[in-house]
């Protein structure tokens, strides 16, 4: 359960996050500090909290959600509630420092984006397929083989996969003049995790030949092709 939860996370971004945190952590400890009269730490953290919203302006890039807060509605709202209470400029600078610490993540979000380029290459198949426990095959179409079994040796064939171009009529072949139509692509892998940290969405589909891969991730298909099938036959009265 540990390993698939880490599976799941996108190593960059909780190490860039949490450092945007740790960089708050710092900056409010000084501007507590920097004070003549003290908040109370627990009002200026919900002050901190109610400073972030703002009107946000969403732009996606490369899977990621850049938010850029344009307009304070945390800090007016403090401020039309609460001008006259005592020490209110004192409480402002911390609803201040929410709205601008947005900024904070935006930058973080900038860098996010091409670390995790760096560290995990989108197009290498090893990116999508590292790791697996219990790799398992399912049929998607009727021409597909149902006595057929993925091999052991599949992730150490895998890292001799060579990438091809890929033809645009992938999804079906017609095959004789009897036009029954056979998926090119009739099967996919299951319980395939990708690289630790890369948090890399696909699915991966099999060539009924067993030596071509089809990568079909939310932004990009790669097509590979393997030496030899990674798929064996099996008799009825085996398990799979």
């Amino acid at each position: 359960m540990k390993g698939a939860y880490l599976m799941g996370m996108n190593l960059v971004e909780v190490v860039v996050y949490s450092f945007c945190w740790l960089i708050i952590f710092v900056i409010a400890f000084k501007l507590y500090k920097k004070q003549e009269i003290k908040p109370i730490i627990w009002k200026a953290v919900i002050v901190y909290f109610v400073g972030k919203f703002a009107v946000m302006f969403d732009y996606p890039l490369e899977q990621q959600a850049i938010h850029f807060a344009f307009i304070p509605l945390g800090v007016i709202a403090i401020y039309i509630l609460f001008s006259k209470r005592p020490n209110f400029n004192t409480y402002l600078k911390f609803a201040w420092f929410g709205f601008f610490s947005n900024y904070l993540f935006l930058i973080g979000t900038l860098l996010i984006i091409p670390l995790d380029s760096f560290l995990y290459d989108k197009n290498d198949i090893q990116t999508y397929m590292s790791h697996s426990e219990n790799i398992e095959i399912w049929s998607i179409h009727p021409s597909a083989n149902d006595n057929i079994t993925v091999r052991a040796s599949i992730l150490e064939q895998v890292k001799t996969a060579k990438e091809h171009p890929l033809n645009t009529d992938w999804y079906y072949e017609s095959v004789g003049d009897d036009r029954v139509e056979v998926e090119r692509f009739p099967y996919i892998l299951a319980n395939v995790a990708p690289k630790w940290g890369s948090k890399a969405k696909a699915t991966i589909y099999v060539e009924k030949d067993g030596k071509g891969l089809l990568i079909a991730s939310p932004t990009k298909h790669l097509y590979y092709r393997l030496d030899e099938s990674i798929l064996q036959e099996v008799t009825p009265n085996e398990e799979k």
